[in-house]
């Protein structure tokens, strides 16, 4: 009987477990560890690691922004030798402590802002501004700030301009231009502009520039003003520390932290619209800071928040936030609302879809993939794109094919998933502990493809510099190098196994002759013939390079369907192009 051949080229959509071993296409693979879908289509090794530094112990984090890979600290002093890295202070305003971790960081107008857990739990904003330095006999608003002429880490702001003031008293009279604060000061002073004679009960001091109110028939205009003196202050030391500049401005030490009393303070954030958004302490809102000033999350017909509560059906509790389309994504666990918020005016910020029945509870995983929302969901990766707008299973869940990998994962692990979008490679890269969920996608190439990357340490936080895709362990730093083909020395395992596979002949028994394979690199091939029993399958023959040339590799079995393993351990590169497999029909399984 003649001899037949099939050959497998294309392994475009990876990993895919929804259906049974034996009854899934050719092109959807059983595993694929530690190798990822190509343009081509073929099945590569995943780049090395290579150990970058060891950086000074204290500091946590890693965010590539500025030009510089940067971490940060809640506590004593770190300064990194290695010019690569920038260390920066993030000090708890209530008292230094030790941070734990980095939920957020990005630049906003060419300086760092981050979300920053200490080891106490508590959860700090943190903007790295650099104020301008104190200048003599110039005018301050209140809420301003200045950096003392001899830098330190602190920043001073403008905290009362009514030094000096007497407290208004009632029933007494007063002159034109005379000038009073309330009997509980709130950092304003007020100048009579009509004189009179107060009233007997103290007037609702108005808190804005220029503003006026009438107090009997006195006249009181709010001023939030004031000159600085001659000579600098000594600054305070310690955040909360206070010094009079002059005869009436009030300056407090503060930390980098936001001290807004409306910042939530909360680990889900996103800029946008030039604006901070934050979910809201509670839960129930979504909070914004005032357009440009991520200091100020109080200002009048600026800063304000989102009623998002109000808008879910199940869960209320805003968990995380994306961007999607330009408008702001914010999530529930099991719902997700879509608002507009790209106007200059925050009055016109308004809800404009919501998607029922899918959420997250990881919001360090939702990122933006070439204009779909991709997440991680208590069920597995999902998106928003394709959930709104087709019923197809396969677009719907972008993670279907591995949610029955990923489940166990979140469940059993306790480390805080997280992921990005590399732009270096085009993958949206999910970390779970030290597993690496890969998702390979390109449009033009027509690959949508999952595989999973095993890495010898857990990924504390990632930066992606350059191109380049950083990892951080503790102190010591990795990065990602496309022509190591080890772990810091350590070789690794690439495993490629296809579905059980009937070659077109489903119900008939075969018998396998041998088998051509073009790939660059060395493995170990071999082929499972029973998909009732893992182990099943033919020694493992060794191969190199493309085999054609030299015959067919003598790999003989008898089955009706089979499935090919490939697996590369050493510190060589490797890349799977096509495999051909030679058998001869048996006929009919009686």
């Amino acid at each position: 009987m003649a001899a037949k051949s099939i050959t497998f080229d294309k392994f475009d959509l990876g990993i895919d477990r929804r259906k049974g071993a034996s009854v899934s296409d050719a092109n959807r693979l059983l595993e694929m560890k530690n190798a990822y879908v190509t343009t081509g289509l073929a099945t590569q090794k995943r780049p090395g690691l290579v150990r970058v530094t060891t950086l000074e112990p204290g500091t946590v984090g890693l965010f590539a922004g500025l030009g510089k890979l940067n971490t940060f600290y809640g506590q004593g002093s770190v300064t990194h030798a290695d010019t690569r890295f920038q260390a920066h202070k993030v000090a708890h305003p209530d008292g230094e402590r030790a941070a734990v971790d980095v939920w957020f960081a990005d630049v906003f107008n060419a300086f760092i802002y981050a979300v920053v857990e200490y080891v106490d739990g508590s959860v700090r904003h943190h903007y790295l501004d650099t104020p301008a330095a104190w200048k003599a006999s110039t005018t301050v608003r209140l809420g301003d700030y200045a950096g003392s002429t001899t830098p330190n880490l602190l920043r001073y702001r403008v905290t009362a301009v009514d030094g000096g003031i007497s407290a208004w008293a009632a029933s007494t009279a007063q002159a034109l231009n005379s000038q009073r604060r309330p009997a509980t000061a709130n950092g304003f002073r007020y100048q009579c502009t009509v004189a009179g004679t107060t009233a007997t009960v103290e007037p609702a001091w108005p808190t804005e520039n220029g503003k006026t109110v009438t107090d009997g028939s006195v006249t009181w205009t709010a001023l939030d003003t004031a000159t600085t003196a001659a000579t600098e202050p000594a600054w305070p030391t310690n955040s909360g520390g206070q010094v009079a500049d002059g005869t009436a401005i009030t300056w407090t030490a503060e930390t980098t932290a936001i001290a807004d009393l409306n910042c939530p303070h909360t680990k889900a954030v996103i800029k946008t619209a030039s604006r901070i958004f934050a979910a809201g302490a509670d839960g129930s809102t979504v909070r914004y800071c005032a357009a440009a000033k991520p200091r100020d999350w109080s200002a009048t017909n600026d800063a304000g928040f989102l009623p998002t509560g109000l808008q879910f059906s199940g869960d209320r509790n805003a968990n995380a936030l994306g961007l999607y389309q330009s408008n702001l994504a914010v999530f529930a666990r099991d719902g997700t609302q879509i608002w507009e918020v790209q106007n200059v005016d925050p009055s016109t910020m308004k809800l404009v879809d919501r998607v029922e029945n899918v959420g997250t509870s990881y919001p360090r995983t939702v990122r933006n993939v070439s204009g779909d929302l991709y997440f991680l969901a208590d069920f597995g990766f999902r998106s928003i794109t394709t959930l709104q707008y087709t019923n197809n299973l396969a677009d719907v869940d972008v993670g279907s094919p591995i949610d029955s990998l990923v489940v166990p994962d979140i469940r059993q692990s306790n480390a805080v998933p997280k992921a990005f979008f590399h732009y270096g490679t085009g993958q949206y890269i999910c970390v779970i502990g030290s597993i690496l969920y890969v998702y390979s996608v390109s449009r033009t190439a027509k690959i949508a493809a999952w595989s999973r990357y095993y890495i010898p340490f857990r990924v504390d936080a990632f930066a992606e510099l350059n191109g380049e895709l950083y990892f951080r362990n503790g102190d010591d730093i990795y990065r990602f190098t496309a022509d190591a083909y080890d772990d810091a020395g350590t070789q690794f395992e690439v495993l490629l196994q296809l579905p059980y596979m009937d070659l077109k002949a489903p119900g008939q028994m075969k018998r396998i002759l041998g088998a051509d394979v073009v790939m660059e690199g060395e493995c170990e091939f071999s082929i499972a013939f029973d998909v009732r029993n893992p182990d099943a399958y033919t020694p493992p023959v060794r191969i190199r390079g493309n085999t054609r040339p030299d015959g067919v590799i003598p790999v003989e079995c008898s089955g009706t369907e089979f499935s090919l393993i490939f697996r590369n351990l050493s510190s060589k590169s490797f890349r799977l192009d096509a495999v051909t497999l030679y058998f001869e029909a048996l006929g009919a399984v009686t």
